[in-house]
């Protein structure tokens, strides 16, 4: 079977919505395919061009590419609304008319892994002259298809879940089950090969298959995360810091993120602070970067270590674990979690462990929240004693409780968005006052319903001042309240500094300009969250965009 088959496939799935229409025909396009492919197939149907990750591939990227391949005239129709694969494959029928390409799957397949392994100087151009390559193949529903896969924006509505309904059809496993072979470590590529083939599916060990973390609700107070009906919970610092997944056998330990990428080689010394044993562990953790006094660092800081190899002596780090989901071949998830924690006691010093206390009132957990921020960390994580692991969930008992801030920002620009925010001005750029001016200190999609997306799309196009490719400046005039968790110094911005994890809370019509913060208060706030950290000093920074009153 070929690419181009595989672009007519998608575009028939795009015209129906049914789980069994769906399914049937893509289960006779993947039994026609050899062996080797059929795993390469499925990530193509679902917009995967890699395993994990991108590969270093943007969206801005691929644009930047494809405008190199137009005519100037035709280049603006890729700048603003619609589907990127549809408009590539209009553009191509006129200029770029090839007839379908030989190329099978495999040999797609080929050439992106060929792009995920580039390294080193100009490794930019390089990647362009592949995909520019490639795209130079292919005819028109080919290059819509392989568009499609390079940003990952599918819509045919055949997704993971879609998948695993179809398998549970043809093997007789309950949905449930197979989420949870997922879970731990299997991928989806691996579940529909067996189901073709007739296999049996197996569990494997999730040893060196990473899979993704538990994650934590949030939670405004302890007060509303206190488990009432047992009267106890356990209460962990929350670190500012990169969540790890540590896989150990023997010697031989790997550090994966959060999305399962291996990070070992940023982070050496875990081989030398990891006491030898020969029992294979699976341990979940965190690293933070600490300053010479042992003080937590600033995340940014710590995210130092990933840019260049020098600041991996620069930025000291210290590893903290606080589960345990393998050890040797028993698989732990199932555990209460009150269990884990004491074989996890068992196997490491406390120095490794995070710090963490059990208490039968909110009272105490107040205490050890404000000992939390006081040692310069976020804030808690409650836990429930009997919380069963559940890799990717945020419905398992864990809870977060973080200090937030709130700023009176007023939007200065938007971006038009794309998927199912194509017709909507989107991503807005937030302004905060300094003596008469506003200065952009960061931009967010978060916090808005689509109604509210709709009418600020029309607000803001009335208050239009200059349009630049993509972006919509604006008069300042839209008051939002923003909610964040840290302020970062940031060379990107005018001001100096930025926000994390910032979300639009409320539009606040209430309010006028005059009533927007200072940039005195966001230094403040700045100097204030870290009086129990250490700071690294940065270069000077930039003034990129700022706007007159």
């Amino acid at each position: 079977m070929t690419f181009y088959q595989l672009s007519l496939l998608i575009k028939e799935l795009e015209k129906k919505s049914i789980r069994r229409e769906l399914i049937e025909p893509v289960w006779e396009f993947l039994k026609r395919l050899p062996p080797e492919e059929i795993e390469i197939g499925v990530r193509f149907i679902l917009g995967k061009a890699w395993r994990e990750g991108r590969g270093g591939v943007g969206e801005r990227l691929v644009k930047n590419i494809l405008k190199e391949l137009l005519p100037p005239e035709e280049r603006e129709k890729l700048i603003r609304v619609g589907d990127l694969g549809d408009q590539v494959e209009e553009l191509w029928q006129t200029h770029h008319p090839h007839p379908p390409s030989p190329l099978r799957l495999k040999d797609v397949a080929e050439e992106l892994e060929r792009l995920s392994r580039m390294k080193g100087k100009g490794i930019r151009e390089k990647k362009k002259r592949v995909i520019t390559s490639l795209l130079l193949r292919l005819s028109p529903p080919e290059a819509r298809l392989f568009i499609k896969i390079l940003i990952g924006e599918m819509r045919h509505g055949l997704k993971k879940g879609v998948f695993l309904w179809g398998i549970s059809l043809k093997t007789g496993k309950e949905v449930k089950e197979l989420e949870r072979i997922l879970l731990e470590g299997k991928r989806i590529e691996e579940l529909v090969r067996e189901a073709l083939e007739g296999r049996s599916i197996q569990t494997l060990s999730p040893l060196f298959r990473p899979f993704p973390p538990m994650l934590a609700e949030n939670a405004p107070t302890l007060k509303d995360a206190f488990d009432y009906v047992k009267g106890k919970v356990a209460l962990e610092f929350k670190l500012d810091g990169v969540r790890i997944q540590v896989h150990r056998r023997g010697r031989e330990i790997r550090i994966y993120s959060r999305r399962g990428r291996d990070i070992t080689p940023y982070f050496p010394e875990i081989s030398a602070i990891l006491p030898p044993s020969d029992t294979s562990l699976i341990l979940d953790g965190e690293v933070i970067g600490v300053s010479s006094s042992g003080k937590p660092l600033p995340f940014q800081d710590l995210m130092r270590r990933f840019r260049k190899e020098k600041d991996r002596e620069y930025i000291p780090v210290r590893f903290y674990f606080f589960d345990l989901l393998l050890q040797g071949s028993r698989r732990l998830f199932s555990l209460p979690y009150e269990e884990r924690r004491k074989l996890l006691e068992t196997l490491l010093p406390s120095s490794l462990i995070i710090p963490q206390i059990v208490v039968d009132s909110v009272e105490k957990g107040e205490r050890f929240y404000l000992k939390a921020l006081k040692e310069g960390h976020e804030g808690v994580m409650v836990k429930y004693l009997d919380s069963e692991y559940l890799p990717g969930k945020r419905e398992g008992g864990w809870y977060k409780v973080k200090k937030i801030f709130t700023l009176d920002l007023v939007i200065l620009g938007a971006e038009w968005g794309h998927g199912r925010r194509k017709n909507w001005l989107s991503d807005y750029y937030l302004g905060i006052k300094d003596r008469g001016r506003f200065f952009c200190v960061g931009k967010t999609f978060k916090g808005l319903k689509d109604q509210e997306f709709e009418e600020l799309t029309q607000k803001l196009l009335n208050l239009k001042v200059k349009e630049e490719g993509n972006i919509i400046w604006v008069k300042p005039r839209v008051v939002v309240e923003v909610v964040f968790n840290e302020v970062q110094k940031s060379s990107r911005y005018p001001g100096g500094y930025t926000l994390r994890f910032a979300r639009i809370h409320r539009i606040r019509e209430d309010k006028e300009l005059s009533e927007v913060d200072d940039l005195l208060t966001l230094k403040k706030i700045y100097e204030n969250q870290f009086q129990s950290r250490e700071k690294i000093k940065d270069k000077p920074q930039l003034e990129l965009f700022t706007q007159e009153e």
